[in-house]
Protein backbone atom coordinates (compact mmCIF):
# COMPACT_ATOMS: atom_id res chain seq x y z
CA UNK A 1 0.00 0.00 0.00
CA UNK A 2 1.16 3.60 -1.16
CA UNK A 3 0.39 6.39 1.22
CA UNK A 4 -0.75 9.78 -0.63
CA UNK A 5 0.51 12.17 1.58
CA UNK A 6 0.09 15.49 0.08
CA UNK A 7 3.82 17.73 0.58
CA UNK A 8 2.34 21.30 1.81
CA UNK A 9 4.25 23.97 -0.20
CA UNK A 10 6.53 25.76 1.88
CA UNK A 11 5.86 28.93 0.41
CA UNK A 12 2.41 28.77 0.83
CA UNK A 13 3.61 28.49 4.90
CA UNK A 14 5.32 31.21 4.65
CA UNK A 15 3.73 33.76 2.58
CA UNK A 16 0.90 33.27 5.48
CA UNK A 17 2.67 33.45 8.56
CA UNK A 18 3.93 36.59 6.98
CA UNK A 19 0.78 37.99 6.04
CA UNK A 20 -0.06 36.91 9.55
CA UNK A 21 2.94 39.54 10.94
CA UNK A 22 1.98 42.15 8.86
CA UNK A 23 -1.60 42.54 9.74
CA UNK A 24 -0.16 42.27 13.51
CA UNK A 25 1.59 45.57 12.88
CA UNK A 26 -1.00 46.92 10.26
CA UNK A 27 -3.14 47.09 13.15
CA UNK A 28 -0.94 47.78 16.34
CA UNK A 29 0.05 50.99 14.27
CA UNK A 30 -3.83 52.09 15.33
CA UNK A 31 -3.23 51.23 18.87
CA UNK A 32 -0.53 52.99 19.92
CA UNK A 33 -0.28 54.30 23.61
CA UNK A 34 -0.53 58.05 23.57
CA UNK A 35 1.76 59.23 26.51
CA UNK A 36 0.42 60.97 29.43
CA UNK A 37 -0.11 64.64 29.72
CA UNK A 38 0.83 66.03 33.20
CA UNK A 39 -0.61 68.75 34.08
CA UNK A 40 1.55 72.11 35.36
CA UNK A 41 0.93 71.08 39.23
CA UNK A 42 1.53 67.48 38.75
CA UNK A 43 4.99 68.14 36.79
CA UNK A 44 6.19 70.57 39.25
CA UNK A 45 5.30 67.92 42.15
CA UNK A 46 7.57 64.97 40.79
CA UNK A 47 10.09 67.80 39.94
CA UNK A 48 10.35 68.24 43.65
CA UNK A 49 12.82 65.84 46.27
CA UNK A 50 10.95 67.80 48.97
CA UNK A 51 8.84 70.06 50.56
CA UNK A 52 8.72 73.41 50.68
CA UNK A 53 9.38 74.36 47.20
CA UNK A 54 9.03 77.07 44.52
CA UNK A 55 8.48 77.06 40.85
CA UNK A 56 7.68 78.87 37.98
CA UNK A 57 4.77 79.16 35.24
CA UNK A 58 7.23 77.13 32.55
CA UNK A 59 7.42 73.68 35.18
CA UNK A 60 11.02 74.78 36.22
CA UNK A 61 11.77 74.24 39.76
CA UNK A 62 13.30 77.61 41.22
CA UNK A 63 14.17 76.81 44.74
CA UNK A 64 13.65 74.45 47.97
CA UNK A 65 12.88 74.96 51.33
CA UNK A 66 11.52 77.91 53.93
CA UNK A 67 12.56 81.39 53.11
CA UNK A 68 11.92 84.53 55.40
CA UNK A 69 12.61 86.65 51.90
CA UNK A 70 15.02 88.67 53.96
CA UNK A 71 12.34 89.72 56.58
CA UNK A 72 10.65 91.41 53.64
CA UNK A 73 6.84 92.43 54.36
CA UNK A 74 4.65 89.18 53.93
CA UNK A 75 2.19 91.05 52.07
CA UNK A 76 4.84 92.90 49.69
CA UNK A 77 6.24 89.14 49.20
CA UNK A 78 2.89 87.99 48.31
CA UNK A 79 2.15 90.65 45.67
CA UNK A 80 5.53 89.87 44.27
CA UNK A 81 4.97 85.95 44.30
CA UNK A 82 1.29 86.59 42.60
CA UNK A 83 2.62 89.28 39.78
CA UNK A 84 5.26 86.47 38.96
CA UNK A 85 3.45 83.95 39.00
CA UNK A 86 5.58 81.66 41.45
CA UNK A 87 3.73 78.48 42.76
CA UNK A 88 4.19 77.75 46.54
CA UNK A 89 4.46 73.54 46.19
CA UNK A 90 3.68 72.20 50.01
CA UNK A 91 2.22 69.12 51.65
CA UNK A 92 0.01 69.92 54.78
CA UNK A 93 2.24 67.39 57.12
CA UNK A 94 5.14 69.23 56.73
CA UNK A 95 6.45 71.42 59.34
CA UNK A 96 8.77 73.85 57.21
CA UNK A 97 5.84 73.91 55.18
CA UNK A 98 3.71 74.97 58.29
CA UNK A 99 6.07 77.54 59.22
CA UNK A 100 6.00 78.87 55.71
CA UNK A 101 2.29 79.46 55.76
CA UNK A 102 2.97 80.94 59.19
CA UNK A 103 5.53 83.71 57.71
CA UNK A 104 2.48 84.43 55.20
CA UNK A 105 -0.08 85.16 58.28
CA UNK A 106 -3.13 87.14 57.20
CA UNK A 107 -1.69 86.61 53.40
CA UNK A 108 -2.05 83.02 53.20
CA UNK A 109 -5.53 83.18 52.66
CA UNK A 110 -4.76 85.52 49.37
CA UNK A 111 -1.94 83.72 47.74
CA UNK A 112 -4.00 80.32 48.62
CA UNK A 113 -6.70 81.90 46.52
CA UNK A 114 -4.85 83.27 43.66
CA UNK A 115 -4.16 79.52 42.30
CA UNK A 116 -0.60 79.40 43.20
CA UNK A 117 -0.45 77.26 46.14
CA UNK A 118 -0.08 73.47 45.27
CA UNK A 119 -0.78 70.81 47.93
CA UNK A 120 1.68 67.78 46.46
CA UNK A 121 -0.27 65.49 48.36
CA UNK A 122 -3.16 65.69 46.11
CA UNK A 123 -1.09 65.48 42.93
Amino acid sequence: MKENKQKLNPWVISTTVLSIICLILIVNTFYKETPEVLSLEQELCSSISGTPAWGDSNGNILFNGYSNFSDADPSEVVDNLVKDKIHFLYNPNCGWCKKQIEYFGNDWERYFNSGLVVDCTKN
